[in-house]
């Protein structure tokens, strides 16, 4: 009796797992080509370069004579943005161009601007920049409220430097307050990758 209740449970488990199973597959979109066709061309490449100040490697001999004297080298780094107007507003992160001299935004297309800030904001680490170009694409805003734990979400970005990688997830949470007590909004919190030079990359 005992293994006949087992047996029916079991199966009944086995039944529902089969549902589930079936409809994850039925939601699981087919392809996320069709978005980054749609919006690989409002998606930049950011290029930064900054001069950062630390001391040379100590040498005994020069060092009687010199001391261990400050030195200044220039660093470069990629990182992403999105376009927000089609007169050339970018939105990306604010450690981005924080303590950036010079800024280069490549488009899709291959062409290359200078960009100057426009904005910025430490606690929430978003910045605008703007180039001096017109009639360009403007990525798509979606709206927040439409969607669910569990929906796909796709990021587009330059992770490590490789131009136009595409990555996906889910969203993992909704409402995530990073600064309580701040006055800030709620935010969006997702599993798909991030590698550095996503940073600002839509989403």
């Amino acid at each position: 009796m005992i293994l006949k209740k087992f047996s029916i449970r079991s199966s009944l488990l086995l039944f529902l797992l089969s549902l589930v199973s079936t409809n994850i597959a039925i939601s699981h979109p087919e392809s996320f080509a069709g978005i980054f066709q749609s919006e690989k061309e409002k998606v930049v490449h950011i290029g930064t370069t900054s001069i950062v100040k630390g001391n040379r490697n100590s040498n005994p001999f020069f060092d009687q004579f010199f001391g261990n004297i400050p030195q200044q080298r220039r660093q470069s780094a990629l990182w992403s943005g999105f376009i927000v107007s089609p007169d050339g507003y970018i939105v990306t992160n604010n450690h981005v161009i924080e303590k950036a001299d010079k800024i280069d935004v490549t488009l899709f297309n291959g062409k290359n601007y200078k960009a100057k800030v426009i904005g910025k904001d430490k606690q929430t680490d978003l910045a605008l920049i703007k180039i001096e170009a017109e009639d360009l694409l403007v990525v798509k805003m979606g709206d927040s409220s439409k969607v669910n734990i569990g929906d796909w979400l796709v990021a587009i970005g330059n992770p490590l430097g490789l131009d136009h990688t595409v990555t996906s997830g889910i969203l993992s949470a909704r409402s995530r307050d990073i600064f309580p007590g701040i006055g800030y909004g709620k935010f969006l919190q997702t599993d798909a990758a991030l590698n550095p030079g996503n940073s600002r990359g839509p989403v």
